[in-house]
């Protein structure tokens, strides 16, 4: 052990206490501050991404629906050989256009397009909380399938707009003459799907 007079030993252990406390003390005020700068840049880039994968997921979500909706009610259609109208209801029980609020696909034999007693009612989507939807259908404030599947003259489209009304994230769900339920797509590859005239969806 070394003697108390030497220098060198004395020094070392001034300086112990100091050493043990700064591997102890964590962060200091730079290293935090470095370590803050990271995150708040990676959170920056990560933002937006993440951003675009939730809007990614609602659009997707929404054409999945109302292709569901639709799909049950002309297979309903063919299997009970029997008229399906779907549209929204009002609280009378006859269809409107609000297609942002609930829209139900009801047996309608009698070609009411009114819905009287729970018993008709086949597939129910909700009010489109993430965005809006905005149905197009002619004269009509429907559309239906008749027991052989098709829609005939019942045709149409419902458009899906997030609530920014960003048409780049917009889904389109188009009902043709035969039934065939089909989600529209980008085809000339600006961004924005087509409808079924072969033009760039527009969100109000």
């Amino acid at each position: 052990m070394p003697a108390l007079g030497d220098r060198t030993f004395l020094w070392s252990l001034a300086f112990l206490p100091m050493t043990i406390y700064r591997k102890d003390a964590g962060l200091t005020l730079i290293e935090l501050v470095v370590v803050v700068t990271i995150v708040g840049i990676v959170a920056s880039l990560a933002l937006p991404s993440f951003g675009n994968l939730l809007r990614s997921q609602q659009r997707h979500g929404a054409a999945a629906d109302l292709v569901r909706l639709l799909n049950t009610a002309r297979s309903t259609a063919i299997s009970e050989r029997t008229l399906v109208t779907v549209c929204p209801l009002n609280p009378a029980g006859t269809c409107t256009r609000n297609w942002s609020g609930t829209i139900t696909a009801f047996r309608d034999p009698h070609r009411t397009r009114k819905m009287t007693v729970p018993s008709q009612v086949i597939h129910v989507l909700p009010d489109a909380s993430a965005g809006s939807r905005i149905g197009s259908t002619g004269i009509f404030n429907y559309l239906a399938f008749e027991a052989t599947g098709r829609a005939g003259s019942h045709i149409g489209n419902i458009l899906w707009c997030p609530a920014e009304g960003d048409a780049s994230q917009a889904a389109q769900v188009v009902v043709n003459w035969g039934g065939r339920v089909r989600v529209a797509r980008d085809h000339d590859g600006d961004g924005v799907v087509e409808d079924a005239g072969g033009s760039p969806v527009i969100c109000p």
